[in-house]
């Protein structure tokens, strides 16, 4: 995979520039983590080289249930509790037609991630019962 060492390290310079920049010493004492801030920063999406991490056979972020998944993600556009509303009523029909279990990704933005929320990770109800009835 393709790295951008200058990006990597403006965004670790930001942030080391942020954590030291803290008006607060309470807000400096409460973060004090026992090791270094580790994160893995991924450009290129657009580049035919690219892979996604997560789909990347081999690499040490692949989910293998998604492999198993056609090229398939749901967007729901975000507008507040309009689009929540809506967007319930569209995954309510793609889950009657068994796209929701066959998709890679569920995105949101605004409003709409309550809803992507929830139905992502709520496990208490069947998501049949979560959705509730075509009426």
């Amino acid at each position: 995979m393709k790295r951008r060492p200058k990006l990597h390290a403006l965004i670790c310079l930001l942030l080391a520039w942020l954590s030291s920049s803290s008006s607060s010493a309470t807000a400096q004492a409460a973060f004090s983590p026992e090791q270094p801030l580790l994160f893995n920063f991924f450009t290129g999406a657009n580049e035919s080289w690219f892979e996604y991490p997560e789909t990347a056979i081999g690499g040490n972020y692949t989910i293998p249930t998604l492999l198993e998944r056609p090229q398939v993600g749901i967007a729901i556009s975000g507008g507040g509790f309009r689009a929540a509303t809506l967007g319930l009523g569209w995954l309510r029909a793609l889950y009657m037609l068994n796209i929701t279990s066959a998709a890679r990704y569920l995105t949101s933005n605004s409003g709409a991630s309550w809803l992507n929320a929830a139905f992502s990770f709520q496990d208490k109800v069947p998501l049949d019962a979560f959705l509730g009835p075509y009426i």
